[in-house]
């Protein structure tokens, strides 16, 4: 189931011709089997979309969603004012999959930096682990690290909506899910949301960040998400020689720690976590906001982080 703009950091990466690259061993885009784990993120339309009229890298509302498709998750409401980020747990309608935020306070993973943070489990077993949320705002700290809970609301949505081309007619939208709503406990005391779906065959989730006095107007320069897999799993990526590209070359074969941290990896990306599952990370119905890549965090092996175009 986060807006990137003007000010994006840039990074150097080796091109696709470089020595250091791996071999060319898949020919043809690979295909996920049945029972693939999804991952997409999108702004959905539901929700109120960035005003158009606002200047590239620059909006008075950004949201962003990330969608992971995996266990059900109870239809009820609850708010704790000024609470600790409490785990969060949504389950998909047929229970098979599971998404769990949780807080800068959770000691599940003491090694890593306090923030933001949420897992995905499959049929009961890890397939994204301890991987961090957040955002960059230019001119202004991290947003993600010392936020406490507002409020949480749960739900499920089971609607049908027309598919204009395709093999169906129709499609059906159906899927628990959770708000959770933000803020930091010292500074500027900024608000920030995380909304959260989880569907019978993946997982969507995006930040929301509501209008206040420090969001008006705003550069937000990088995302901080993660996906850290729970497993070195086979990834078939296609490894792109910077942002301006025709994404004509092969798919390679390579294993997550494998793959070189200089590498800019497009979507979607296809992987195998072994004895898990299939993942294929992606994003759709973006407006306004900078396509999302890939590539491999130098200091965890087998995490991915979220890189915007410039």
């Amino acid at each position: 189931m986060a807006p990137g703009r003007q000010g994006a950091i840039p990074r150097t990466r080796s091109p696709v011709g470089d020595p250091a690259a791996p071999p060319k061993t898949q020919t043809s885009k690979p295909k996920a089997r049945d029972g693939a784990i999804v991952s997409v993120r999108y702004n959905h339309p539901g929700l109120e979309p960035y005003p158009k009229t606002a200047p590239r890298g620059k909006r008075m509302l950004a949201a962003r969603k990330f969608l992971l498709w995996l266990a059900p998750a109870a239809a009820l409401s609850a708010a704790a004012q000024n609470a600790p980020v409490h785990p969060v747990h949504v389950t998909s309608p047929d229970g098979q999959i599971e998404f769990v935020l949780s807080g800068p306070e959770d000691v599940s993973a003491p090694a890593q930096p306090a923030t933001l943070r949420y897992s995905v489990d499959y049929r009961g077993k890890p397939l994204i682990e301890n991987s961090a949320l957040g955002l960059d705002i230019d001119g202004q700290p991290p947003l993600g690290p010392s936020v406490h809970k507002v409020s949480a609301v749960y739900g499920q949505t089971d609607d049908t909506y027309a598919v204009l081309a395709g093999k169906s007619s129709s499609a059906r939208n159906h899927c628990n899910w959770a708000r959770v709503d933000l803020e930091e406990s010292s500074g500027a005391l900024r608000k920030m949301s995380v909304e959260v779906r989880v569907f019978n065959d993946g997982v969507a989730f995006r930040y929301l960040l509501p209008q206040q006095s420090l969001f008006t107007s705003f550069d937000i320069a990088r995302e901080r998400t993660e996906f850290h897999f729970a497993k070195d799993a086979v990834t078939y990526p296609l490894v792109l020689s910077g942002f301006q590209s025709s994404y004509a070359d092969e798919y390679q074969t390579r294993h997550i720690s494998g793959l070189h941290p200089e590498w800019l990896v497009a979507l979607p990306l296809l992987s195998h976590v072994p004895g898990v599952g299939w993942v294929a990370i992606t994003e759709a119905d973006i407006d306004n906001y900078a396509g999302m890549y890939l590539q491999r965090d130098p200091q965890q092996p087998m995490t991915l982080d979220a890189t915007l175009s410039p």
